[in-house]
C-alpha cells in the first residue's frame, strides 16, 4: 500500500510538476517510466496471488482444527486424567487456530463462529462429565455417612455377637463405594475407622 501511494505521487509529479521534454525523448522516457511502473504492479499482483493461496491454505488448516475439536468433543473421556489430556490437546489446537494467518475474507467470520461453537461443545461435554462426577461423589458420600452412623451406633454395643456381623458387613460395603469429594474423604474415613476400631478394641479387651 505504501509503495502504491508513492507510485501515485510519482505519477502526479510526472503529470503536474515535471515540465516537458524534447520530442525525441518523450516516448523513450515514458516507456521507461511505464516499464518501471509495470514492475511494481506485477509485484503487487504476485504478492496478492501468493496471499490468496496462503489464505486458502489457512482456511484448510482452520477447518481441520475445527474438525479435530469437534471430534474430541464428540468422543469425550471417561476419567479425570483423560479429560485433562483432552484439555491439553484442545489448548494446542486453540493456539494453532489463533496463530494461523487469515483465511479468505468471505469465510473468516464463518470459520470463527464454527471454532467458537466447537470450543463451546467441548466445554459443555467436559462440564457435564464433572457435574455427573460431582453428583456421583455426593451420592457416595451420603452412602458412606450412613455406614459411619451405623458404626458409631454399634461402637459401644455389648452385644458382640450381633454387632460384629454388622461391623464386618459395613466394612465390606465401605470398600465397594466409590470416591467421595476430596474435602470430605479423610474426615469421614477417620470417623468410620475410629468407630470400628473402638468396637473391636472393646471386643478384644472383653
Amino acid at each position: 500500500h505504501e509503495a502504491l501511494r508513492e507510485l501515485q505521487e510519482l505519477h502526479r509529479m510526472w503529470k503536474e510538476d515535471a515540465g516537458p521534454v524534447a520530442q525525441e525523448h518523450r516516448d523513450p522516457v515514458w516507456d521507461e517510466f511505464s516499464a518501471a511502473t509495470k514492475i511494481i504492479h506485477d509485484k503487487r499482483q504476485a504478492y496478492y496471488d501468493e496471499r490468496d493461496k496462503m489464505a486458502e491454505k489457512n482456511q484448510t488448516i482452520k477447518q481441520n482444527i475445527i474438525a479435530e475439536i469437534n471430534k474430541i468433543a464428540a468422543v469425550g473421556a471417561k476419567s479425570h486424567k483423560q479429560w485433562q489430556d483432552r484439555l491439553e490437546e484442545i489448548t494446542v489446537l486453540k493456539d494453532m487456530f489463533k496463530t494461523t494467518g487469515p483465511a479468505p475474507k468471505e469465510v473468516n467470520n464463518q470459520l470463527w463462529e464454527e471454532y467458537r461453537n466447537a470450543s463451546r461443545d467441548f466445554n459443555k461435554a467436559k462440564n457435564a462429565f464433572y457435574k455427573e462426577i460431582k453428583e456421583e461423589q455426593n451420592n457416595n458420600l451420603a452412602e458412606k455417612m450412613k455406614l459411619v452412623e451405623i458404626a458409631e451406633e454399634h461402637q459401644n454395643s455389648d452385644n458382640f455377637e450381633e454387632s460384629i456381623e454388622i461391623m464386618k458387613q459395613i466394612q465390606a460395603k465401605w470398600k465397594t463405594i466409590g470416591h467421595v469429594p476430596r474435602k470430605d474423604s479423610d474426615k469421614i474415613w477417620k470417623r468410620f475407622q475410629g468407630a470400628c476400631n473402638a468396637f473391636f478394641d472393646r471386643k478384644t479387651s472383653q
